[in-house]
């Protein structure tokens, strides 16, 4: 009788003690580990002017021409430029992708191996993936698996409370040749959390 009323206290002490270790091991994992928000409005992201791109047939650049692009005044569609900015209003680390949604505006496309994309910080320094000699063109970005007709341009991370510059250009590679006819591509430019 004394065994067994020892044996459902030893079960006992083992199952609170197995479940104070789980309650553990959850605190220290959501106090170190970033923040994989459930609520898309975790992050959001804030245009300085425009959402999206476009870039038109009309004139090819070299890559050195199209990652100086300051904004200046240029034929419309030549070269294209987009300030935005990631916020995080709530006091966890966020994990984010920025991605782009190709939008169809024309019947005659640009085809999107020719279309250049270039992302900076706020500083202009290239970001991981941008930051060497070879930018890629949009045909190169992965699809996102969760987003399927939309490319992810770049993940990062991003404090509690704190807002991140970005400034994305766009331009038609020089291997394109001029056809005479008018074709365009543009595309749309947002943010998701992990």
């Amino acid at each position: 009788m004394k065994k067994d009323i020892l044996k459902r206290i030893i079960i006992v002490l083992i199952i609170i003690v197995f479940i104070l270790f789980v309650m553990f091991f959850f605190f220290l994992r959501n106090q170190f580990l970033p923040k994989r928000g459930s609520n898309q409005s975790d992050v959001k992201i804030v245009y300085e002017l425009d959402d999206f791109i476009t870039v038109k047939n009309i004139l090819p650049i070299s890559d050195s021409i199209g990652k100086s692009y300051d904004g200046s005044v240029v034929q419309e569609g030549t070269q294209s430029l987009i300030d935005f900015s990631i916020v995080n209003s709530n006091s966890d680390l966020v994990v984010y992708d920025i991605y782009l949604t190709k939008n169809q505006i024309s019947p005659r496309e640009i085809k999107d191996n020719y279309v250049k994309v270039f992302l900076t910080d706020d500083r202009d320094h290239p970001l991981k993936g941008f930051d060497s000699n070879i930018i890629p063109v949009f045909s190169d970005l992965p699809y996102m698996s969760h987003k399927p007709s939309s490319k992810l341009l770049y993940s990062g991370v991003i404090e509690g409370n704190t807002t991140q510059y970005f400034r994305l250009r766009a331009w038609l590679s020089d291997s394109y040749s001029l056809s005479g006819l008018l074709e365009t591509f543009q595309f749309d430019v947002g943010v998701v959390n992990q």
